[in-house]
């Protein structure tokens, strides 16, 4: 991803698709992660000063140091680089580039960074997705949490389902009422419907 001066981004773009290369032009306002930012961060300061940092309760790896630690969160300043420093994606990927048996989840519109990991990393992961552009948002969610059960993640189903109504179904397979009709039956009433159709076809 690059990210700067609008010319310069343009010029760039123009290159990659001479040389017939796949890229993409991001609709955003301003250049993240770059000294462009660099105007906004006295606002973004006096914003911070009104945060309270509580502790962290997981560990992350940061994409602003490519570093493992949440501690890192806790400090005002980091976010303040979160603005202007380039994105460590690449750097983040190597604290677990060694590991197997990851769940990955790409939280956002659209899976765009999930491609890049899956080149990076081993295929011994589970790779799932929040949302994804021209699916229905609640199949693609409730997808991706039928992948976190299946791979033993413990989910609160209370939580998920609180909007649903309940209903009750039969606690097993036969049980119900029977419904079919008597072969006997069923031959009578096909027998009567055929000479019906000829006695009215021979009174036409």
């Amino acid at each position: 991803v690059l990210s700067g001066d609008k010319k310069q981004i343009f010029k760039m773009s123009r290159i990659l698709k001479d040389k017939n290369i796949q890229q993409d032009i991001l609709d955003i306002p301003t250049a993240g992660h770059t000294k462009e930012i660099e105007r906004y961060l006295d606002e973004f300061k006096k914003v911070l000063k009104s945060v309270d940092f509580g502790k962290a309760q997981v560990e992350i790896i940061s994409t602003v140091t490519g570093k493992i630690g949440a501690k890192q969160l806790e400090n005002k300043e980091y976010w303040c680089n979160h603005l202007i420093k380039p994105v460590q994606f690449y750097k983040a990927l190597q604290n677990i580039k060694d590991k197997e048996n990851n769940i990955i989840i790409e939280i956002g519109a659209n899976p765009t960074l999930l491609g890049l990991a899956m080149e990076e990393l081993n295929n011994n992961n589970v790779w799932t997705v929040s949302l994804r552009k021209g699916k229905n948002d609640l199949q693609q969610i409730l997808y991706s949490i039928s992948q976190l059960y299946l791979n033993n993640v413990e989910l609160n189903f209370k939580k998920i389902y609180q909007d649903c109504i309940k209903i009750s179904l039969p606690t097993y397979e036969f049980q119900g009422s029977r419904h079919w009709i008597d072969s006997k039956q069923k031959l009578s009433l096909s027998k009567d419907f055929y000479i019906k159709q000829l006695i009215e076809k021979k009174v036409d």
